[in-house]
């Protein structure tokens, strides 16, 4: 599973985790060992003291690219008067990406493997599978999250909500940029359901619809007592998208 940092915020962690260079040489020496490595292992191979050694190894665990577990060398027994066992290092096995503005990708995956797979033994992945998919992971994800207002939680999914002075929420970023550019209709209609979902769940009297302005999402949440485009039943985009 990856562990992502989005928006401009993911700079300041790149910066911060692997910017300073015998930090990230540190990094780079533990990844291509294979096997759990000492601070003294570490040291030895970037010619710095093992004091330094730890502090940047260390570092890296808190910001979770290394992980770290004590342990004595083989065919080495503990017991009164041997110490504490020597720290260990490896590769965390999380992947990391960066998304500046963010992206969510992962989620239009995510959609579109429970279509596949909920679709096992028909004919092929029909638009409304997909649509009910992408409903139903809205209401999932805001179930999740109910420690978050609605604001909050479309700010976490990449969108950069901005609340107009007439109470709508415009989005300010479109999280399926990319996939948008190759399939308008198709991306569109899935984030509506999906942004429809998480509205049917989070408090906060907004509704989901849809609306193409220049340089924001195809989506905006208008109050629930004011008058706004209304999507079609099933959720779909229509013709002119």
């Amino acid at each position: 599973m990856s562990r992502v940092h989005r928006g401009p915020r993911a700079l300041t962690w790149v910066l911060g985790a692997l910017g300073e260079p015998t930090r990230r040489r540190a990094y780079e020496a533990v990844r291509q060992a294979r096997r759990p490595v000492s601070r003294a292992d570490v040291a030895q191979e970037l010619g710095i003291g093992v004091r330094l050694a730890a502090f940047h190894l260390d570092k890296l665990v808190d910001e979770g690219l290394l992980s770290a577990h004590y342990a004595r060398p083989e065919g080495r027994k503990g017991g009164p008067g041997s110490g504490r066992p020597p720290k260990w290092y490896s590769a965390s096995s999380h992947g990391f990406d960066i998304s500046v503005p963010p992206r969510r990708h992962d989620i239009a995956a995510m959609i579109l493997l429970r279509s596949v797979t909920t679709s096992a033994g028909s004919s092929g992945v029909s638009p409304e599978r997909v649509l009910q998919e992408a409903r139903r992971c809205g209401r999932s994800l805001a179930e999740h999250s109910r420690d978050h207002d609605l604001a909050q939680l479309l700010s976490v999914l990449g969108y950069e909500p901005n609340q107009a002075p007439d109470g709508s929420i415009d989005l300010v970023n479109c999280p399926f940029h990319e996939l948008a550019d190759e399939d308008r209709h198709t991306t569109c209609s899935m984030n509506l359901a999906l942004l429809q979902g998480v509205t049917e769940v989070l408090p906060g009297s907004h509704r989901a619809a849809p609306e193409q302005r220049s340089g924001f999402c195809c989506v905006r949440l208008f109050p629930e007592n004011q008058s706004h485009p209304s999507a079609s039943p099933d959720g779909q985009y229509g013709p002119s998208v």
